[in-house]
């Protein structure tokens, strides 16, 4: 199908919550870094409590299932082959609420987040939303349309206010069943056309 722009194609999305079904399942793509056997990768909530998704043993076509139920997150990760990791397991994080980003943390503690007010304003994330034209296969998957419920989202892994090769293959997944959030600035700005609009049409009245 037609090509993602790697620049033009990023919607700037950084924050998601649940869609109806309350689940959604994240997909392993590849990992390409030195820090591969130690990153972790997963969602954290706006107070900054992270839910580990997937670790330094987890690599090409293992899955999450994230569950959202009022207010509680549950996590399952699944290895699938043909990768090398191995057993089932399962989380539990009361209260985490359903509204989230995802993150990467490296082996060092060192973390990086979707929202780049986290990371001292540098976008160490970049997310693609499917276009509901183009196909994708994941090794180890069937081919499948990369629809617009669906989300890449691609890590660098070196501080961008550093020394770093700006990459972002460092931790690629896909996500799908999740939809974004609007930031609180573009609520505001929403907010202030609304009242001006509100505005005009009563002196107009008057």
């Amino acid at each position: 199908g037609p090509n993602i722009a790697p620049v033009g194609g990023q919607p700037g999305f950084a924050r998601f919550t649940n869609t109806a079904t309350g689940g959604s399942v994240s997909t392993f793509m590849f990992e390409i870094a030195g820090f591969a056997s130690t990153n972790k990768f997963g969602v954290y909530n706006q107070s900054g409590q992270k839910a580990e998704l997937f670790g330094g043993t987890n690599d090409v076509s293992d899955q999450a299932l994230i569950s959202f139920n009022n207010g509680d997150l549950g996590v399952t990760r699944m290895p699938w082959a043909p990768g090398n990791s191995t057993g089932l397991s399962q989380s539990l994080y009361n209260g985490f609420g359903s509204v989230f980003g995802f993150y990467l943390e490296r082996g060092d503690g060192t973390t990086f987040y979707t929202e780049k007010s986290r990371n001292g304003g540098y976008e160490q994330a970049v997310v693609y939303q499917g276009n509901n034209a183009t196909t994708v296969q994941i090794p180890g998957k069937n081919a499948g349309l990369f629809t617009d419920n669906e989300f890449i989202v691609a890590f660098e892994d070196l501080w961008l206010g550093g020394n770093t090769d700006r990459d972002y293959q460092d931790m690629v997944i896909m996500v799908e069943s999740v939809k974004p959030v609007p930031e609180p600035t573009t609520l505001l700005g929403l907010g202030l056309i609304g009242g001006a609009l509100t505005l005009k049409r009563r002196q107009k009245s008057s």
